[in-house]
């Protein structure tokens, strides 16, 4: 299924257009890194219903560096724990996006998710 059918499908279930982004914050969050998967699989999974899609700020996983990365990984890769017809797209701020607590993280990392 593609990422527009995959989509339409999404819209279609939930009646709605809400894409939750995902902009993990181990300094707001108690455990650190560690807690960041647990917390963004509660964020996912409180908004399942509600949400058309995911936007994961890549920003944000890149700042907690091959952890983070892994983490991503884990969370929308190939092996994601949810259902992998929800369509998921990354968000990749550079320079553009106007939160002063985005990191700016160095383009062109390489990325094989």
């Amino acid at each position: 299924m593609t990422y527009s059918e995959r989509l339409k499908s999404r819209l279609k279930t939930t009646g709605s257009a809400l894409c939750v982004g995902l902009d993990p914050r181990p300094d707001m969050t108690d455990g650190g890194v560690d807690a960041i998967p647990e917390f963004l699989r509660r964020v996912i999974g409180e908004t399942a219903e509600f949400a058309a899609a995911f936007t994961p700020n890549i920003a944000y996983f890149e700042a907690m560096g091959l952890r983070g990365l892994e983490i991503l990984d884990q969370l929308f890769g190939s092996t994601r724990p949810w259902n992998a017809d929800w369509p998921s797209h990354i968000f990749s701020p550079r320079g553009q996006h106007g939160d002063p607590n985005c990191p700016r993280a160095a383009p062109g990392l390489p990325l094989s998710l």
